[in-house]
């Protein structure tokens, strides 16, 4: 990449003159994060494994069927999805998420293939309940079995009451939370073939039973790959949006929207624009004064493009001795390269 070869050959020949022009950074685009209507957010490169920015990403808040990502995966790690379920009185009588929307009926059999399309295509409460049943015997026993697989992907800041999202009190996660709960989900390919469909249908029973998928981007926004759509009275619209970008693979949350799909379209438009020329040049000022005159939310996106991909190396480098000169020679670049004097 010719940005960052420029400044490494500028670090590699020490405080001498630079015999290689270095383009202005102001030479291409930049923007701040955009306005969204949304209570808490925040954008991931997956490619990178760093964060492009983010808003209120650590305050709790209800999370509503983003809920039900979590509980497809604990069904793809403990159940065949040609498993038979029989379906309960309890997971039958399960709420309804709109007006007309189809339902489970006691005693009727499904795959859990077909469960799991129902939940995360049309986001069927009741088809959460009927898994979580076939998983752990009863909605208890599978909540308890939700805490702990949270933890174990590093939920901190989450508590699961329910296997569908419904609001409940401590039932609640953050945007940090669900960036990681789609970086979880990402692992499964059985997970990501589901949250694709827009449209299935199913014989059962005698009954035909047609499901059209409640992410209505699907199809729509360029390269949009799910993930889950969310709308409860107490969290609001959120939707946790994954797209495969030119500049990378993103993640992108919203929470507390009134909105989901513009503040979502606006985040990834913003966010598949970042890791670019300007921000791999730009990188290294994060480690030199010269990034005290960028922005302060700028600073997240350079230290994304700063971060080094996996080497297998776990010792760290160390110091050496020209490290002070190496500063000294960012320091000295960074004006020419922002486009002005200090």
């Amino acid at each position: 990449m010719l940005p960052a070869a420029l400044v490494s050959l500028a670090l590699s020949i020490g405080p001498g003159p630079l015999h290689a022009p270095v383009p202005p950074a102001t030479a291409y685009p930049l923007s701040p994060p955009p306005v969204v209507d949304a209570a808490a957010w925040k954008a991931w490169s997956v490619t990178a494994n760093a964060e492009i920015g983010s808003l209120n990403a650590d305050r709790q808040r209800p999370l509503a069927s983003l809920t039900k990502l979590l509980t497809a995966i604990l069904v793809v790690e403990n159940a065949s999805l040609l498993d038979s379920s029989t379906i309960s009185a309890t997971a039958a009588a399960a709420p309804l998420g709109y007006i007309g929307q189809p339902a489970i009926r006691r005693g009727e059999v499904w795959l859990v293939g077909q469960l799991l399309e129902m939940m995360m295509v049309q986001s069927s409460n009741d088809a959460s309940v009927a898994l979580a049943e076939h998983i752990s015997g009863s909605v208890g026993a599978f909540v308890q079995l939700m805490n702990q697989r949270a933890a174990e992907i590093g939920m901190n800041d989450s508590r699961f009451r329910n296997p569908n999202g419904l609001d409940a009190v401590g039932h609640y996660s953050s945007a940090n939370d669900i960036i990681r709960l789609g970086l979880e989900a990402l692992k499964h390919p059985e997970v990501l073939a589901v949250v694709r469909v827009r449209q299935v249908s199913f014989a059962i029973g005698g009954r035909q039973v047609k499901i059209t998928a409640t992410n209505r981007d699907l199809g729509v926004y360029p390269e949009f790959l799910g993930l889950r759509t969310g709308d409860t009275l107490m969290a609001g619209q959120t939707l946790l949006a994954y797209v495969e970008a030119p500049r990378g693979d993103i993640l992108a949350v919203v929470l507390g929207s009134t909105d989901r799909r513009k503040a979502s379209r606006a985040l990834l438009a913003w966010a598949s624009q970042a890791l670019g020329p300007r921000d791999y040049l730009l990188a290294p000022a994060t480690q030199s004064a010269a990034g005290d005159t960028l922005p302060d939310w700028y600073h997240t996106r350079l230290e994304a493009a700063l971060a080094p991909l996996p080497t297998g190396d776990p010792t760290p480098g160390r110091a050496s001795p020209l490290t002070d000169a190496l500063d000294a020679r960012i320091n000295e670049l960074m004006p020419g390269v922002l486009g002005g004097g200090r």
